[in-house]
């Protein structure tokens, strides 16, 4: 019988560990994916299966698979097989990370199973990729899945054709005094904060004519420079950083950094802690995972009195 110790962490996390934990592996040591044929099919033979977003056991479950269903392959390791998601499998995306809903805007953004950061994450696509949305939901589109998402399924529970011959299971290695290590499993709550525009200007239904972005910004190559925006938000200022755009940002009051702001540093330094709304325009920058708003207006918010 194994024996496991409870540790509980009320820190936003809550985390289950064995009574004694094997070594960590290695990036080195992990299982290399082998490319699967053009076209191979798999068969699942159990019920109930799960499909992960990633070849291990610790890997969130991104939803199951029923006894008799049939996938494509894409490579194999030694005990796990990626697949094509199946159609029942929703991708969604942030919208204000996207340009017109068409276009990622950041460097890397994630892909969530659902219409928020509590649900699991499916992968990531890069700037300047193109997205097909299907439907709307507040903040949040569902979109054509990607050929960048893929999930995994234990070789243990799948039938393969006959034509292909399965990856053998390493051997394991005798010991004069084999010790049973049970495998930790670890649970954790992770939520990540994307970055929010609060109210989002739509986008002009004819092309916006070219502007001319700000003196000194080195611009990510990306259509949208200039698109015009409105946030709410708290005004603070610090040190300039060698390569920061501007010393002065806009954040929620929750903490999250809504955008670089870039003006009349006069001005700026004089509604430093007050709340404002800021309307103007959003260019993007190389080594930024925030837009650089050009200030145009500013209008300062009463403060309420308790």
């Amino acid at each position: 019988m194994k024996i496991w110790t409870c540790l509980l962490v009320f820190l936003g996390s809550t985390t289950f560990l064995p009574a004694q934990e094997p070594d960590a592996v290695s990036p080195d040591d992990a299982p290399k994916a082998v490319p699967a044929p053009d076209g191979v099919k798999i068969t699942v033979l159990g019920d109930r299966v799960n499909l992960r977003n990633k070849p291990s056991l610790e890997s969130e479950i991104i939803t199951q698979a029923s006894y008799g269903d049939v996938f494509t392959a894409l490579s194999f390791t030694d005990m796990w097989i990626e697949i094509s998601p199946p159609d029942t499998v929703s991708t969604w995306a942030f919208s204000p990370l996207l340009f017109e809903d068409k276009e990622v805007r950041i460097p890397e953004m994630n892909l969530r199973s659902g219409p928020g950061t509590q649900f699991a994450r499916l992968g990531q696509i890069v700037r300047g990729t193109e997205v097909i949305v299907l439907e709307s939901l507040g903040e949040w589109r569902r979109i054509m899945t990607p050929e960048e998402v893929t999930l995994w399924i234990s070789r243990d529970f799948v039938q393969l054709p006959p034509s292909i011959e399965q990856p053998a299971r390493p051997e394991p290695t005798p010991t004069a005094t084999p010790v049973p290590i049970p495998t930790p499993i670890t649970i954790v709550e992770v939520r990540t904060v994307e970055k929010i525009v609060e109210v989002p200007v739509p986008a002009p239904s004819t092309p916006p004519p070219e502007v001319q972005a700000p003196v000194g910004l080195d611009l990510v190559p990306l259509r949208g420079q200039g698109t015009s925006s409105s946030r709410r938000g708290e005004v603070k200022a610090f040190l300039l950083k060698a390569g920061s755009p501007s010393r002065f940002i806009l954040r929620r009051p929750d903490g999250t950094t809504l955008c670089y702001l870039l003006g009349n540093e006069e001005q700026l330094r004089s509604v430093a802690g007050k709340t404002v709304i800021v309307r103007g325009r959003d260019f993007w920058v190389t080594g930024e995972d925030l837009p650089v708003t050009e200030v145009q207006q500013l209008n300062v918010m009463p403060e309420v009195t308790p």
